[in-house]
């Protein structure tokens, strides 16, 4: 039989999703620069969080973003309602990660967007 807190536990773990940004190490140190990066929230997003913005990067270096759901809280009218249990909709949320710097090549831009989409369950009326 599985503890409430163990399912509790889960819950909470499945609700974190991460990233990894890095920047490669330059055999000739002349050539090396440092990279930087900044993610933006959509404005209406409600259900995510970052837990870092923005930040630098050495050649080399690696960093872990994480993006947590924060599901909102069950309304206690419907929380006894065995019936509407499961009852709600998928939300998504698209946020760019700007990367900046680092070493570009000739002829290309050193900014790169990338999107990334958070998806998650949101039991609610």
């Amino acid at each position: 039989m599985v503890r409430e807190d163990e399912i509790d536990f889960e819950k909470e773990k499945n609700r974190i999703r991460k990233i990894l940004l890095g920047s490669c190490k330059m055999n000739d140190p002349k050539m090396e620069k440092n990279g930087t990066y900044e993610i933006t929230p959509p404005k209406e997003d409600k259900f995510f969080e970052c837990d870092n913005m923005k930040g630098g990067l050495n050649g080399g270096q690696e960093q872990i973003i994480k993006f947590t759901f924060k599901p909102p809280p069950v309304d206690p009218l419907l929380k006894g309602i065995q019936a509407l249990r499961g009852i709600g909709q998928w939300v998504e949320s698209t946020w760019e990660v700007k990367l900046m710097g680092g070493y570009v090549e000739m002829g290309t831009p050193d900014q790169l967007f990338i999107d990334v989409v958070l998806r998650a369950y949101v039991e609610q009326i």
